[in-house]
């Protein structure tokens, strides 16, 4: 069965929707609405995507809802300030759900369709975390990623660190794999 029918492919399915609308929706108020239920939807299926602890649950449930409540005010607000917070947040959800759908990839058992789109998902997960940090490092020490600052307020900026976070990731496993 090449389409599984489990929470990982749901979580896959989002992540890639994510990637290929993003460029499109970050230009108004509109645009950057949805782009915000989307990445919604994404935190809060990476939450409930693998099985896990009460505590682990109420860990990634509740960072997913702070980032969710960052985010929804950041946009409303229009600050870079909460947009930190956001960004702390959404790199905290983000990697505690990676961690828990590596360890349900790990587990032993058969491979089935939704361990394989749960690695896919968490190699995106990962490429937007390391997105987060970038976003965080830019804003942090201006500059870092070029000869100018970065300003997260241009559509385009954050896809742009998005694009560097998956080709870094791409190319150290490239160059990691060939002799």
């Amino acid at each position: 069965m090449v389409i599984g029918l489990g929470p990982c492919t749901y979580l896959l399915l989002l992540l890639l929707a994510l990637i290929l609308l993003f460029p499109f929706l970050e230009e108004g108020i509109f645009a950057r609405t949805l782009l915000g239920i989307l990445f919604s939807i994404v935190l809060l299926v990476g939450a409930f995507a693998t099985r896990q602890t009460r505590w682990g649950f109420i860990l990634k449930l509740g960072l997913a809802l702070l980032g969710v409540g960052f985010q929804w005010a950041a946009l409303w607000a229009e600050s870079i300030a909460i947009l930190e917070l956001a960004a702390i947040a959404y790199a905290a959800s983000l990697a505690v759900s990676f961690s828990a759908v590596l360890r349900y990839i790990l587990k032993r058992g058969p491979i089935t369709a939704d361990k394989l789109h749960g690695a896919l998902a968490g190699y995106i997960m990962l490429a937007f975390v390391w997105s987060f940090v970038y976003a965080l490092v830019e804003i942090a020490s201006a500059g870092s990623f070029g000869p100018s600052h970065l300003d997260f307020a241009q559509p385009g900026t954050f896809f742009k660190l998005i694009y560097f976070s998956l080709t870094t990731l791409t190319t150290t496993v490239t160059v990691m794999l060939s002799p």
